[in-house]
């Protein structure tokens, strides 16, 4: 790799992995094969880039920091193997990538940064149709977020998006001192498998994401009330109410107490009344 000077930036939440041991068990569990297309957000200095290079047919590194972009480029000169694209993931399109490189899905890592962990996953949500699986590290905190099961305080939205979408595994920690600059956190390595179709089938999928967020928009509500809040123009209480216990659900359940299948059933049932 280059020597040229660089200088983490804060405001980019910059922490960039040193440990190459760490580095093999993130491409391994990648199971990458000569074949595929990966795209990999974030390479910073390419720690990672350089292990996936030797593996893949091509590997496209999209990097926001102009700096590390330019050095990128001086070590993987243009090519067909390894393309480094300078801008910002969330308006990366997966499927033109996809496209381009003549491929029906594509394999995603990255260690992203914690301020825009959420915004990042749900835009591979939104792109899973071109997506195998994600190799993702990310802070601990956010990984328990998207790993929690009903009934506990962790478990929200992303926990209801991602299990009913997805395969989501942890597969091990990564303690502080493996990044530099050393961040004050853990993080934790996930592997995110995209289903082909949602764990049941669901009638309108944009109106269940809407669902979703609107069940869990005050978590002290009971999702009766948090339902009304939303949908009280075009649903009477009564109708909510009947619903609710139609299907068995108790009037004082909150949003964190349903399973994935259970929003999927109330969002089928309550998309017929809007």
């Amino acid at each position: 790799m280059t020597s040229s000077v660089w200088y983490p930036k804060k405001r980019l939440g910059q922490s960039f992995l040193c440990d190459p041991n760490v580095v093999r068990k993130i491409v391994a569990a990648a199971q990458l094969k000569p074949d595929e297309v990966v795209v990999e957000i974030g390479p910073g200095r390419g720690a990672i880039t350089m292990e996936v290079a030797k593996l893949v047919r091509s590997l496209i590194a999209v990097e926001v920091d102009s700096h590390l972009a330019g050095l990128l480029r001086e070590n993987f000169p243009p090519g067909k193997q390894v393309e480094i694209l300078e801008g910002d993931f969330l308006k990366f399109d997966l499927s033109t990538a996809a496209n381009r490189h003549g491929v029906d899905k594509v394999k995603v890592l990255g260690n992203i940064p914690y301020s825009i962990s959420g915004p990042i996953l749900f835009h591979l949500l939104s792109n899973r149709n071109k997506i195998t699986q994600a190799i993702l590290m990310m802070q601990k905190e956010v990984a328990e977020r998207i790993t929690a099961t009903p009934g506990t305080k962790a478990y929200g939205i992303p926990s209801v998006l991602l299990s009913t979408y997805a395969c989501v595994k942890k597969l091990f920690h990564v303690p502080a001192s493996c990044f530099y600059p050393r961040p004050q956190v853990m993080s934790t390595v996930l592997r995110i498998e995209f289903l082909h179709q949602p764990v049941e089938p669901i009638s309108d999928e944009t109106f269940f994401c809407s669902f979703v967020r609107a069940a869990f928009s005050h978590r002290r509500k009971t999702l009766l009330n948090n339902l009304l809040s939303h949908y009280g123009s075009s649903v009477q209480v009564w109708e909510l109410e009947g619903m609710l216990s139609r299907l068995g659900f108790d009037l004082r359940i909150r949003a964190e107490d349903l399973t994935p299948r259970d929003f999927i059933q109330l969002s089928n049932t309550i998309a017929l009344f809007r």
